[in-house]
């Protein structure tokens, strides 16, 4: 009897669970009036991150970086100059050394060394790509009028380093101003009624 007396004197234990996470802690968020939400979210700091975040200025590409992209365009453009230089003096049947092409291309590889170089860094601007639609347009349908109605001479001579101006214009652009520049250059052909292959009319 005196331990039912002791046990009944005791003072009542809740036997209910702890939720299992603080999620309903927040499902009346929104009944908070707007006043409060917004006094919430200063005090915890969390708006002024966002705006650092966004206040931030772009990365910078470094300059071991963008000379490394620089050689990375070079090689193979000075490549298809080399190519191109040699299949059209094959072309009109004239010899041609790989040293004379070579020692062409060291005469150009400083301008294009720094062309690439500058267009590659300010790539996404909108300058930088209305300059590039206007090289493409000019190189390509300089080319296409002088394979066209040039002499072989100077098919020989103007037709590889405008290829290449042409080419490195054309993977330099995004697609928009690209598609822009091929359609350009496709309509002063057809303009002038000249021929888009190797084969004159």
């Amino acid at each position: 009897m005196a331990k039912r007396k002791q046990a009944s004197s005791q003072p009542d234990i809740p036997l209910a669970k702890p939720p299992q996470d603080d999620s309903d802690r927040f499902e009346n968020f929104e009944d908070i009036s707007p006043e409060e939400q917004e006094r919430l979210i200063k005090e915890s700091g969390l708006l002024g991150k966002v705006q650092k975040i966004q206040r931030a200025p772009e990365q910078t590409v470094d300059f071991a970086d963008n000379v490394f992209n620089t050689v990375l365009y070079v090689i193979p453009l000075g490549f298809l100059y080399v190519i191109m230089d040699v299949l059209i003096h094959q072309q009109y049947g004239q010899d041609h050394s790989m040293a004379e092409s070579l020692k062409r291309l060291v005469s150009g590889l400083p301008f294009l060394a720094v062309l690439v170089f500058y267009t590659h860094r300010f790539q996404t601007k909108r300058l930088v790509q209305l300059a590039l639609v206007s090289v493409a347009v000019g190189s390509g349908s300089g080319l296409i009028y002088q394979l066209n109605l040039g002499s072989w001479t100077e098919n020989m001579q103007r037709g590889p380093p405008l290829l290449t101006l042409w080419v490195f214009a054309v993977i330099q652009m995004d697609l928009l101003p690209c598609s822009v520049s091929l359609a350009l250059v496709y309509g002063i052909a057809r303009y002038n009624n000249l021929s888009l292959g190797l084969v004159r009319r």
